[in-house]
């Protein structure tokens, strides 16, 4: 006897496990100077916050070298949310840090069985650093594409 079964939709899969972040720089406000490559790849690492099922992660990361913790809440498909950059953009001429804030958006676009649990197997997203203004420092944005593969 066979019996067919239909695939979950990719919103019910697992967001969990150590991934390979892939950046690149899609846009960078006229008044902030970039000093990095405009792709790299970072490590992240998803744990759920949940026991079972697909539901809000803690993402331990890094930026442009830099690590970063922080929830990204789930709605669906997509996670959402924003971590502290400390020591990136560097005001000039004080040389002084400016606050910077990651905000993230991905969506899963690939699920998998593995280990018996419907799990993410790609996503693809947004990465923005928003530097904010001081005293000596304009704000400014930089925008990246992310993805695992």
């Amino acid at each position: 006897m066979t019996i067919m079964t239909l695939a979950p939709p990719v919103s019910a899969a697992v967001l969990d496990g150590t991934w390979a972040a892939h950046y690149r720089v899609t846009s960078i406000a006229s008044n902030f100077t970039w000093h990095g490559p405009k792709s790299w790849s970072e490590t992240w690492k998803f744990y759920p916050v949940c026991l079972v099922g697909p539901c809000n992660v803690t993402l331990d990361g890094e930026f442009a070298g830099l690590a970063f913790t922080t929830i990204l809440a789930r709605t669906g498909s997509v996670y959402a949310g924003t971590a502290s950059l400390s020591n990136w953009a560097t005001c000039h001429p004080s040389g002084r840090f400016a606050p910077s804030t990651l905000r993230i958006r991905i969506q899963v676009q690939r699920a998998d069985v593995l280990d018996m649990t419907w799990s993410a197997s790609a996503w693809t997203g947004t990465v923005t650093v928003d530097i904010s203004a001081t005293t000596d420092c304009n704000g400014s944005t930089v925008d990246t594409d992310v993805s695992s593969s």
